[in-house]
Formats: C-alpha cells, structure tokens, sequence
C-alpha cells in the first residue's frame, strides 16, 4: 500500500519537531517535504527526517505526492498559507489561530468548502486527558457559576524556543487555546470579554509583545470566567506548561491542575501527537475533523475581542 505524504510549513514552530516525529513514524504516512522561508532552517530540518526542503511553501503545495500539511508559522501569515493549501487542494492542519479576522476565516472555510478540503485548527487542549475527563464528569457540579482558567509558560519558550514570539501575542498563542477549552468543555459561547495586558519583562529581553493577558469573560448562561495566559514562568521551573482549571457550580467544584516537563515537546505520546494523529485519522478515513469551522471562527472572534478590550480598557461584546 502506498504510503499518504504530509508536509510541514514552518519549521521554528514549538511543535515542528513532533509534528514530523509523528509524520515520520506512523504506518501509511510519510513526511514528503517541509518548507521554511530561511534555507538553512529548512534544509536542516529536511536533513533530520530524509525529506526535501523548500524555501517557498508554494512549491511544496505543488508536490502532488503532499496530500496534507501542517501550518506552523507565524499567527499574522495563517490567512495567506491557509488560504493557499485549500485553494491547491490539500488537507490542513493549522496551529491557531485559523487567522486573524472573522473575514479572513470566513474566506478560508468557504475555499475549502469549495475545494473538498479538510482543515482543522489544532486545539490541542481537548486531547489532554485530566481535561477531558474533566468534561465528562461536568453534570457533578450542576449550573456553572464561575470558571477560572490559568495557562503558564516558561519564559524560554518565547525568548528561545519559538523562533518568531515577536511576531505575535501569548493571547493568539496561549489564550486562543484557553477561550477554546472554556467553550469546548462548557458547551457555551463567550460573548463578552473585559481584558488587560502588560508589556515588561519580555520588552527588556528585545521581544516587544506582552507578558500576560488577564480577562473576565461571561457566557451565554450568565456564568463567569476568569482567564490568565503568561509566557514569563521562570526557567527555573521545572515545568514547560501548566495548566490550572476550577469549574464551580451550585453542586460541586471540579478542579485540575496540570503539569508537562520540557520533554512534552518530544514526547509522541503527548496530547500534541494525539491531536496530530486524530487529523492522520480524518484524512486517511475520509471523516469530518472533531473541530468545526465555527469552533475555529468563534476562537478568532474571541481573541480578537480581548485585544480590542485590552487596547481601549473597555469590555467588549464578542462579534
């Protein structure tokens, strides 16, 4: 049986290494190119794996032995490479955001749709198993009444490990993964949100983007949410990530709090390489990703929300 080629656009991702790790490892798939605008970035990383490097990810799109791909570049550049993938035919797989802009999204969808290509925005937090689990056992606590999500980051994945942190927000990078699991895990929208953010410690190390967004959001049922995403924990912990989760109702209280070491990044049994191989999955069978284009639409919508309110100091109605 011939095996199905996925490419890889942006190799300076946080999660470029794995995404290939899994490509190159698991049965009927092969990872049949990559593409990187620096030449020795991708040829490096094309050289790691066997495959061939492209400096235009254009050329990659034109490989018709690429059936699929993952976007890993930077947030600003996802409309233009998206839009690009579905329009050449191939299945994506795109970090988020979909793409900065409800219109932007919009023409996305209506590409692929035309197109018959899939594309599934990685929200990786719905294959974290504590969270997960967390979802199912919801009905315990009864009417929500408040949720708190804190999201963390070591400082070194922005001034070391991410090769463009300049180039976008911990709101676009973190945040868009929390506003998500909020909405996934509550079955609820977000339609309004309150924000702040602050730019210090990361501006004194030459990368001009905040160190942390802070924002009270209300869902639809009239409960609350408490979001706080910072990419500034200090090396010298011992975790990557972090995540801690309070869910109260007029029941019970559900609470998680999660921890990853650096080596989430390597690890092919991580929530990363699950989500990645739930995508494998959608391609090779033919089936509908877990996550729609509303989910990808609402997500922007949100974030965007959240700057606008921590740019004028305003809440914000989502939409």
């Amino acid at each position: 049986m011939e095996s199905v080629g996925f490419g890889i656009i942006g190799t300076g991702g946080l999660w470029s290494e794995l995404h290939a790790s899994v490509f190159s490892t698991t049965q009927g798939i092969n990872l049949a190119g990559v593409a990187d605008i620096t030449e020795y970035k991708a040829e490096s990383f094309a050289q790691s794996y066997g495959t061939m490097h492209h400096t235009d990810y254009r050329s990659l799109l034109l490989d018709e032995m690429v059936k699929a791909v993952s976007i890993m570049t930077p947030p600003r550049t996802h409309a233009e490479v998206v839009l690009a993938a579905v329009e050449a035919g191939k299945d994506v797989l795109v970090e988020p955001p979909l793409a900065l802009t409800s219109a932007e999204c919009t023409s996305i969808l209506e590409a692929a749709e035309k197109s018959q290509s899939k594309v599934m925005v990685n929200f990786r937090n719905r294959w974290i198993r504590p969270l997960r689990q967390l979802r199912e056992s919801l009905q315990k606590v009864g009417n929500v009444q408040y949720v708190t999500l804190q999201t963390s980051a070591r400082i070194d994945v922005p001034t070391e490990k991410l090769t463009w942190a300049d180039e976008t927000t911990v709101e676009w990078f973190l945040g868009i993964h929390s506003v998500d699991t909020v909405c996934w895990m509550l079955n609820q929208a977000i339609n309004q949100v309150y924000a702040m953010d602050r730019l210090q410690v990361l501006k004194t190390k030459g990368i001009d983007t905040p160190d942390y967004y802070q924002a009270i959001a209300h869902l639809d049922s009239g409960a609350t949410v408490y979001l706080e995403d910072s990419w500034i924990s200090p090396v010298s912990s011992s975790n990557l990530l972090e995540f801690s989760i309070k869910i109260v109702g007029d029941k019970d209280v559900l609470h998680e709090h999660i921890q990853y070491p650096e080596t989430v990044l390597d690890s092919t049994e991580s929530f990363e390489a699950e989500s990645v191989r739930e995508f494998i999955k959608c391609v090779i069978d033919h089936e509908e990703t877990a996550i729609t284009s509303e989910d990808a639409l609402r997500a922007t919508m949100i974030v965007h929300s959240m700057e606008m309110s921590a740019a004028t100091g305003v809440p914000v109605q989502v939409g």
